[in-house]
Formats: C-alpha cells, structure tokens, sequence
C-alpha cells in the first residue's frame, strides 16, 4: 500500500470516529464513498442530518465545481468557507462573471 492510499485511510478513519454521533451508519457510508477524502473534515463541519439528501446532492455538486475552479475563487482552500452556503455562494458568483 502507498503513502495516499494510507493518507486516505487516514482520513476516512478520522471523519468516521469524529462523526459518528452526528451522522447514521447510512450517512456515513454514503459521504465517504463519494467525497474525495482530503475534503471529508469540512464536511462533516458544514452539513448535517437534516434535509441530508438535498444538502448532499447540493454539497457533492459544490465540490466537484470548487475542485475546477478553485483556483479562480477568492478563497482556494475549502477550509476558508465557513458553510455551504458560503461556497455556493463564491461558485456562482464566479460562474456569473
């Protein structure tokens, strides 16, 4: 195995014992198969079990959109955007200049 994959492990074992009071088995399954895992801390900040499957369909689109063009938004580390909203937000009003 290779220092990522270890890394990743990592990660994905961290997020799953920090938040396992806050989200289900099912929740958390769900968001570290389809959350690339160097973002997988602020999300487990950013959303929660309310409304889950709509702040996640919202949330995996923000993400796959800020991986592109992160570079072009004025705060280029995710961890600088304190809620969803917020980079929801800059991602739009990027993609409207």
């Amino acid at each position: 195995m290779d220092l990522l994959n270890l890394i990743q492990e990592g990660r994905v074992d961290d997020f799953k014992n920090k938040y396992r009071q806050k989200f289900s088995p099912e929740m958390i399954n769900k968001i570290v198969s389809e959350i690339t895992p160097k973002f997988l801390q602020w999300v487990g900040k950013v959303i929660d079990g309310v409304n889950f499957n709509d702040n996640f369909i919202k949330l995996d689109n923000a993400l796959k959109k800020f991986e592109k063009i992160s570079t072009n938004l004025p705060k280029t580390d995710i961890n600088q955007y304190q809620t969803l909203e917020e980079l929801v937000t800059a991602i739009t009003n990027y993609e409207e200049k």
